[in-house]
């Protein structure tokens, strides 16, 4: 064993460090096979990531994320509801740094099409309420970025979203 093992600072395999939170996920999709269960749970941790960015879980929000794990991930909906609770419940649980983790492997399982489609789901998440604050938008702006996805790209789907732009309403 290196120094830096012992240490606990050694380059490890992301599935090694990766949250027990995705773990926990993954559980109740299995039948869908190991990659797919893995593409899902992450889907579902970055979804409960953005609903979480202010610190506020709307039931809107929620049922959004189980909206789009249904139709989006083609789950049954009481599967979907399930992963959409799990994700909630874990994010709340590891947050901060796993939803990093979980972003930077969604990121290299997905193809630029599924990229702007989880966008596009983010900003449906944070919208549920019909209020897309300033906290939402920059976590979202942040996961765009993690994502490898380009301004043009984040401002094109924003914009799908104008009407509940919290910079749009009156307070």
């Amino acid at each position: 064993m290196s120094l830096l093992s012992w240490l606990g600072l050694a380059p490890a395999d992301d599935r090694t460090r990766d949250p027990d939170a995705i773990q926990v996920l993954m559980g109740p999709l299995l039948a869908l096979g190991p990659e797919r269960a893995r593409f899902l749970a992450l889907f579902a941790f970055v979804l409960a990531r953005v609903a979480h960015a202010d610190a506020e879980l709307s039931e809107a929000e929620l049922g959004h994320i189980r909206h789009e794990l249904a139709t989006r991930g083609q789950l049954p909906a009481e599967q979907a509801a399930l992963v959409a609770r799990l994700a909630a419940e874990q994010h709340q649980l590891a947050g901060g740094t796993h939803g990093f983790l979980a972003t930077r492997e969604l990121r290299e399982l997905a193809s630029h099409e599924e990229k702007l489609a989880v966008l596009d789901c983010l900003f449906g998440v944070a919208s549920a309420d019909q209020h897309l604050s300033g906290v939402e938008e920059e976590a979202i702006r942040g996961i765009s970025r993690e994502l490898l996805l380009g301004n043009d790209e984040y401002l094109w789907v924003r914009a799908r979203y104008r009407e509940h732009r919290a910079v749009h309403k009156p307070d």
